[in-house]
């Protein structure tokens, strides 16, 4: 959750941006650090394209504090001129994982190299009927192959920034800012609701649909605490109720399905203001409860392996020497060592000149084989005093 609460929050600031029409490089900014969450070795850079002279500019870089990236104009929109302008002509998902091998960077490979750049990854932005407004750029200093998030992330990103450019170039064509919010809006992987300020269902999108088992039809009119365990009325309305006053809330709650059964949920709730008038409630939510499952299994064995007698502790096998990375109490009790001072260590740190060397030899084959060792031998503690130690 400590990583998934920072991006819900960053991404309902650019809709929240975008719906009180905030200026365009505050919206710009906002989806860069939106962004930065999934891709963080990545500087972001953003292209203009100017229908005129068919060709890209580089918008200047007012939203990050790393180094500016090369102020690149009059690049042709062109297969074959780097990924940015092959992204442009072709208006799909562009990568060059490294520009010193590329073909396609003849003309920029020099200025590129010599300003630390590697890999390029570009991603059209287009308007919903395929018109260009421009290309998003990331850029690496070492090469990088893409990974399969990456194309859905910046198809995403692209999205959002199409939004803004079409309210701030056409801020009079209030039907293309609706449809294309309303396409954003259907199409979120996450649930999306609207509400009045009564707390009364408007619309909701397919993914609503989805988690709750409702359609829209049956949602649209009825009051959003029919949705929710009675046990979480209270802290669920005092959200609501700070949306309505102009705050965004994210929380936890719990659901009823449509067949019944308890869905565990996390939920952002933020005003909808239009002309400086708060006039409803929108609502981003997605089903945790696998997680939370997953969450109370990892909490309740943590407990179990506290309480238990016997001495534990879980080394690191990707790491060189195996560190102890987990230890419970009745390891400290037995060795004498307290918790601070066995992680980090070897195993072999209870070792002395008697403790068998057949042993020893026998669990580290048996870990080498990732085959189950049950062995004893010969341990010391802190103070110096032998035990036997049995080994599973």
């Amino acid at each position: 959750m400590n990583n998934e609460l920072p991006v819900l929050e960053r991404q309902q600031l650019i809709h929240e941006l975008i719906a009180t029409h905030a200026p365009l490089r505050q919206t710009l900014c906002a989806v860069a650090d939106w962004l930065g969450v999934f891709f963080p070795d990545a500087t972001l850079s953003l292209m203009s394209y100017d229908p005129g002279s068919h060709t890209l500019n580089t918008l200047p870089d007012r939203c990050s504090k790393a180094e500016p990236t090369p102020q690149l104009t009059d690049i042709p929109v062109e297969t074959g001129v780097a990924s940015f302008g092959t992204a442009a002509h072709l208006r799909s998902f562009v990568a060059t994982e490294d520009i010193a091998r590329d073909e396609r960077w003849k003309d920029y490979r020099e200025t590129m190299v010599t300003a630390g750049i590697r890999a390029c990854w570009s991603y059209p932005v287009l308007a919903p009927d395929e018109e260009l407004l421009g290309i998003i750029n990331l850029y690496y200093q070492t090469p990088r192959a893409t990974f399969p998030e990456a194309e859905s992330r910046l198809k995403q990103a692209a999205s959002l920034l199409a939004l803004a450019l079409i309210r701030e170039r056409d801020t009079e064509s209030h039907r293309t800012l609706y449809e294309w919010h309303s396409a954003l809006f259907n199409n979120h992987s996450d649930s999306v609701y609207e509400l009045n300020l009564d707390g009364h269902f408007q619309r909701g999108n397919t993914a609503l649909e989805l988690i709750s088992g409702f359609s829209e039809d049956d949602l649209v009119g009825i009051h959003y605490s029919k949705l929710i365990v009675p046990e979480d009325q209270e802290h669920t309305e005092a959200a609501f109720n700070a949306a309505r006053c102009g705050q965004t809330v994210t929380y936890e709650t719990r659901g009823v399905h449509a067949r019944g059964h308890i869905l565990n949920l996390e939920v952002t709730n933020f005003p909808v203001v239009i002309d400086d008038k708060i006039v409803g409630v929108w609502g981003i939510c997605r089903d945790i409860t696998e997680r939370k499952r997953q969450t109370d299994e990892m909490r309740l064995l943590k407990r179990g392996i506290e309480a238990d007698p016997n001495g534990l502790i879980m080394v690191d096998a990707k790491k060189p020497d195996m560190p102890i990375v987990f230890t419970n109490p009745a390891f400290s009790d037995i060795t004498g060592y307290p918790a601070h001072e066995i992680l980090g260590q070897n195993c072999r740190f209870l070792q002395a000149k008697d403790t068998d060397p057949n042993a020893v030899r026998e669990i580290r084959e048996g870990l080498q084989k990732l085959e189950r060792v049950d062995t004893t031998l010969l341990n010391y503690r802190k103070d110096g005093t032998p035990f036997w130690n049995r080994v599973v």
